[in-house]
């Protein structure tokens, strides 16, 4: 099923993210080796932006949303936030 603009990450690809880091390169890469002579480097680009619309996933920035809490004001607020979770969660009755 393919995503939708603004989608969130897979947790596939939210864990390759979360991941990297100086020492630790996640990125994939790949070697092909074509036949003929290879095209200019303008005339390659250009190949490539008239055929970019057709893959909306690389046109996207990654945004990272501020997490905010959440008031719940039918939790009372003498509970923490461990017993809130477990409340909200079903697990227990405040």
């Amino acid at each position: 099923m393919a995503q939708e603009h603004g989608d969130r990450l897979t947790a596939i690809d939210a864990g390759f993210l979360a991941q990297e880091g100086p020492n630790a390169h996640m990125h994939v890469g790949a070697v092909m080796i074509f036949d003929g002579p290879a095209p200019a480097y303008e005339e390659l680009a250009e190949h490539v932006r008239g055929r970019l619309h057709l893959v909306p996933r690389f046109r996207q920035k990654l945004a990272f949303p501020p997490l905010e809490p959440v008031h719940e004001p039918h939790l009372p607020q003498r509970l923490g936030a461990v017993e809130r979770l477990r409340v909200h969660a079903g697990r227990e009755r405040p």
